[in-house]
């Protein structure tokens, strides 16, 4: 049974979803080459970071051993290393999968850094206590 409510309501829906409908056209589009683009790059990179996702393990293991020493950053490390290799896969897997959404951030990366080897040696000490060597 149709109430005397019910064309009343689905005009003033349809009213409001016209009145929105400008506000979201208003934003700058970026160019379907971009987009593309975009896209691809998601999807190689999670392509990537699935593929090398067992990298994370060595990573880790000589990022802790450089902060903490050898004995305990050896085990620190392996856990840590089990753990972002497991989170970098699933990452990968997941952007692989949704490589066509724009989430999150315009096709940005889920992992940082992006990619295992990007940033690998940050942590080493001889990159920030050794001055840059000068010629005589």
């Amino acid at each position: 049974m149709i109430t005397r409510r019910t064309p009343w309501m689905t005009l003033l829906a349809m009213a409001a979803l016209l009145a929105c409908g400008p506000l979201g056209a208003a934003q700058a589009q970026p160019a379907p080459e971009v987009v593309v683009g975009s896209m691809a790059t998601k999807l190689l990179r999670g392509l990537v970071n699935v593929a090398t996702c067992p990298l994370e393990l060595p990573r880790q293991i000589d990022r802790h051993v450089t902060e903490r020493g050898a004995w305990e950053g050896a085990w620190v490390g392996l856990v840590a290393g089990v753990g972002m290799t497991a989170f970098r896969g699933v990452a990968g897997a997941l952007e692989a999968a949704t490589f066509l959404m724009p989430a999150p951030g315009n096709y940005g990366p889920l992992c940082r850094p992006a990619l295992v080897w990007h940033d690998w040696d940050a942590f080493a000490p001889h990159r920030q206590d050794i001055p840059a060597e000068t010629t005589p």
